[in-house]
């Protein structure tokens, strides 16, 4: 089922994506694309920029995150695994000195880092949930290595091995600990002075932020306070921390506008849908259909700058900013997951290439440039692609659009 909800000043569309058993029945997509009059798309210049309409609430889209991934080499300043602990977990510092633990917020059931209106900072501010991975190797005091690992998606874990993060504290849901949970006397390599043996190591990956805004966003630019930074610890001894690279802070420029919104109607039927057999293995990024949706705008604004916001309710494909994966509630193991691309223009099969350039992005905002036309029409392809053994099953995604100027 595809439901498509449009307000009247920003089209808001979930596209519901279902896929029968060998066949795509419904596939939702809407944005801006191909154009009916002069439109020049700009790639965003800094995905750490995201626009989004003023008012809003819940989920606004994704940020590309300034440190991709980072490896932590460190060494043990005792050789105890400890019962019950974290092992290793996520730190905020909201200010200079200041320590903590990510804070929760029950509005959208997560923890996260938050950003503030730079003209109202007491105002309605947005939280940024991360997703990622964590690869962890350590060597045990018997001198032989272990490998350990977690994976978390907007703030919740996703899978894990050798490892354990169900702790009473909702804080406590980007931390882990490492089995056996009971704990053991004589567990790590270790130099019970100053840790200086430097045999373990944490290998972390952050592949976006998921922004969320708590309260209706008013208009201005969200960034991190001053002296603010994220990073990661792993638990040394019972009193000492091995500190990751810093993830995100106040000098990386993160940046969220709450913009006004273009008037929208949707032209063509807000359902589409891919009626293609893709139950296959496919041994390169494949282009199996596209579907072109249309819709007319109208910005009475000022119109200095357009972005197009795409915001993906789905996980991202790994390692690209450009493809959303089709999920599925089957009980059976499926790990390759058709994906979904949206473009301006006609492709082939290159436009299923992680962050192809004809491709829009899902991270940050598209830039969009019109000479001077208050409104216009604009369509936009969504094309369904596969890499790897598609299995045959049901599939499901949504997608959140945007037309904001500046």
């Amino acid at each position: 089922m595809l439901e498509i909800h449009v307000n009247k000043r920003v089209l808001s569309t979930k596209y519901r994506n279902s896929m029968c058993p060998s066949m795509i029945k419904k596939i939702g997509g809407y944005g801006l694309s191909l154009f009916l009059i002069p439109i020049i798309f700009f790639h965003s210049a800094n995905a750490l920029e995201l626009s989004v309409p003023i008012g809003s609430t819940g989920y606004l889209g994704e940020v590309t995150p300034p440190v991709g991934s980072t490896t932590k080499n460190y060494g043990m300043v005792s050789s105890v695994l400890q019962a019950n602990r974290s092992y290793i977990s996520f730190r905020w510092e909201p200010s200079q000195f200041v320590i903590s633990d990510l804070p929760f917020y029950p509005e959208i059931g997560r923890v996260g880092v938050a950003i503030y209106n730079k003209s109202n900072p007491k105002g309605a501010f947005i939280v940024l949930a991360p997703s990622g991975y964590g690869l962890l190797r350590y060597k045990r005091a018997n001198d032989t290595y272990e490998n350990a690992s977690f994976s978390f998606s907007r703030s919740k874990t996703t899978a894990m091995t050798n490892m354990y993060n169900n702790f009473p504290s909702n804080s406590d849901e980007l931390s882990w600990g490492l089995l056996p949970r009971q704990g053991n006397s004589n567990f790590f390599s270790a130099r019970y002075v100053d840790g200086s043996d430097k045999v373990h190591s944490l290998t972390l990956t952050i592949s976006s932020y998921s922004a969320y805004a708590i309260g209706p966003l008013e208009a201005g630019e969200y960034a991190m306070r001053d002296d603010s930074k994220f990073y990661a610890v792993i638990r040394t001894s019972s009193g000492s921390f091995a500190r990751s690279k810093t993830l995100l802070s106040s000098m990386d420029n993160v940046n969220i506008k709450a913009l006004k919104a273009c008037d929208v109607i949707p032209q063509t039927s807000t359902n589409i849908q891919f009626p293609t057999q893709i139950a296959k293995n496919y041994a390169t990024p494949t282009k199996l259909a596209d579907n072109l949706a249309s819709i007319s705008v109208n910005c009475p604004y000022a119109n200095k700058n357009i972005y197009l916001t795409l915001s993906p309710f789905n996980n991202l494909v790994s390692g690209s900013e450009t493809g959303m994966e089709l999920s599925t509630s089957s009980t059976e193991n499926i790990t390759t997951l058709p994906y979904v691309v949206a473009s301006l223009k006609s492709a082939q099969s290159n436009i299923c290439q992680a962050n192809a350039q004809d491709a829009l992005r899902l991270v940050g905002s598209n830039k969009l440039a019109q000479q001077n036309m208050k409104s216009f029409t604009q369509n936009i392809l969504f094309n369904l692609c596969a890499n790897g053994n598609i299995k045959a099953n049901k599939y499901a995604g949504a997608i959140n659009v945007a037309i904001l100027i500046e």
